[in-house]
């Protein structure tokens, strides 16, 4: 069902599976027998136990949408800048889907993608280390496309369910997969500016009033960006806090 791809790393190597316990966890699997091709995909039509942020569960309808990680090597970002890695991921997604949208693509911080308001792609990435660098990096994406039904996640959108439309998953595998590379490859290039900068421009709901939780108690801030670490900037009450991803939530 799936093509691969004519790009330079992603997509070059596709493996292909009709049920996996998560396709992060099959790329874990396959990094610990060998070194695959930088770039190389693992995909599935369904998966058990997907894996979102933080622990959560990423539920999916099996052969309605796409569920796949992704193997790079990052040794060139230093372990303290590793979000860099997590924002060109997230501008490669958004970028890849806004053209299929009719309303514009947000990335919620720290690196879902949101559009009319709803969450339509969550991304898990799990990084290893070795001594101040990256060594290998596994990208998990899940990427709502035909689904029609959210009734259990009122948060939640596909691409259907926002135009009415049936989309070729492969075709927007393709897609998505080109525009995360030319950010990768940015990176490659230490054009970090140019990650840096669009990310900040997409934020969802930057510079705007917003409602979030923090420390169990809630609290109302507007987004004004985030750091080198990838922690979120929050003006409250005429100051301005960083906060880790553990430590603060949007409110829908």
């Amino acid at each position: 069902m799936f093509t691969t791809t004519n790009n330079i790393l992603f997509g070059k190597v596709l493996q292909e599976h009709d049920l996996v316990d998560s396709t992060n966890s099959q790329a874990k699997i396959l990094l610990s027998k060998s070194k695959p091709v930088e770039g190389t995909v693992i995909i599935a039509h369904n998966q058990q136990h997907g894996k979102g942020q933080y622990g959560n569960v990423w539920a999916t309808t099996a052969g309605l949408n796409l569920t796949f990680s992704i193997i790079l090597y990052p040794k060139f970002i230093p372990a303290n800048r590793q979000f860099l890695l997590s924002q060109a991921v997230a501008l490669g997604i958004r970028d890849g889907l806004e053209p299929y949208l009719p309303q514009p693509t947000y990335i919620k911080w720290p690196n879902d993608i949101i559009s009319s308001g709803k969450k339509i792609c969550g991304v898990l990435i799990e990084n290893s280390l070795q001594g101040n660098k990256l060594s290998d990096s596994i990208v998990g994406i899940g990427i709502n496309v035909n689904q029609a039904n959210f009734e259990q996640l009122p948060n939640a959108a596909s691409l259907h369910t926002l135009t009415d439309r049936t989309f070729d998953l492969d075709k927007v595998l393709h897609r998505v997969l080109s525009c995360i590379e030319g950010y990768y490859l940015l990176l490659l290039a230490n054009r970090e500016a140019s990650i840096e900068t669009p990310y900040q421009k997409h934020l969802y709901l930057l510079n705007k009033p917003a409602t979030f939780e923090t420390g169990g108690a809630t609290i109302e801030g507007i987004i004004r960006g985030t750091d080198a670490s990838g922690r979120l900037l929050v003006e409250s009450n005429d100051l301005t806090k960083a906060y880790g991803m553990k430590e603060i939530s949007l409110q829908y």
